[in-house]
């Protein structure tokens, strides 16, 4: 992932409980609306706007001074997609794109998770859902906030999780070591991408790790040209992202425009 951690989104002496800050719910279902309100409202939390679709919920956080996502995502295509509403959300480029976010899930598949993971939430929790899953994890976003990243393909709380005192960058620790070469660290992420685009079973993503795999394995090193070439197939990634579920025929034209541009780099 490109980019460096930004400051944190909200310095630790402006943050207050989370009960007392603006809650924006955005859940399809009446149902399920009814039922995280009430969770969240036993939680403590006293100030909910409850909306029933993406552009409610995008509306008021943008309208609303420090206020917190809690998104519904179902397993039902028809309901709305949390993850997209949430990328949606990071793209802002006011305080609401910094805003803490929380999906709710009823969606366990590692696919899901991984997209949840890569739109910028904060955090996930997985239904059924008890009260104290709602306070541990608002708690940890809100309190312990991961550093923010903004880069050209994810804005979002840093996505590497790891112990305290562990370097920030393994790849970068071994390539300092002597463990590896810049390259050979650029062609295990390439099929790193792959073998992640197989999992969320999205052939026209697979494409583009295979095309990075096949212009990074004749490179003798990691130079301007194959940094660009890096930076424009992440760049298609993070564009087939943004339409998923768009006609395959639309998201195609994206992935064969790019193995056509990077032939002509590749020939020149």
């Amino acid at each position: 992932m490109s980019g460096q951690p930004a400051a944190t989104a909200e310095p630790l002496s402006a943050r207050a409980d989370w009960r007392t800050r603006p809650i924006v719910l955005c859940e399809p279902s009446g149902f399920l609306r009814k039922l995280t309100g009430d969770l969240l409202r036993h939680a403590g939390a006293t100030r909910i706007t409850a909306v029933d679709e993406a552009e409610g919920a995008l509306w008021f956080m943008r309208q609303t001074r420090r206020a917190i996502l809690v998104a519904g995502w179902q397993d039902k295509p028809e309901t709305g997609d949390a993850a997209d509403l949430v990328r949606r959300l990071r793209e802002d480029a006011g305080p609401a794109g910094l805003a803490p976010s929380l999906i709710v899930s009823s969606r366990r598949q590692l696919t899901d998770m991984e997209r949840a993971r890569d739109s910028g939430v904060d955090a996930l929790v997985l239904r059924p859902v008890a009260p104290n899953d709602i306070i541990v994890r608002l708690d940890q976003l809100v309190r312990r906030r991961r550093p923010f990243v903004r880069s050209e393909h994810f804005n979002g709380p840093d996505r590497r999780l790891r112990p305290a005192g562990e370097a920030a960058y393994k790849r970068g620790a071994d390539i300092a070591a002597g463990l590896t070469t810049p390259i050979e660290a650029a062609r295990a992420q390439a099929f790193a991408m792959i073998a992640r685009m197989r999992r969320r079973q999205d052939p026209l993503a697979e494409r583009v790790g295979r095309s990075l795999a096949r212009c990074l394995e004749t490179a003798d090193s990691l130079g301007p040209r194959e940094a660009q070439i890096t930076a424009l197939h992440r760049a298609t990634l993070a564009k087939l992202e943004a339409l998923h579920g768009a006609p395959d025929e639309v998201r195609a034209e994206i992935v064969d425009s790019l193995e056509r541009l990077t032939a002509r780099r590749r020939a020149a």
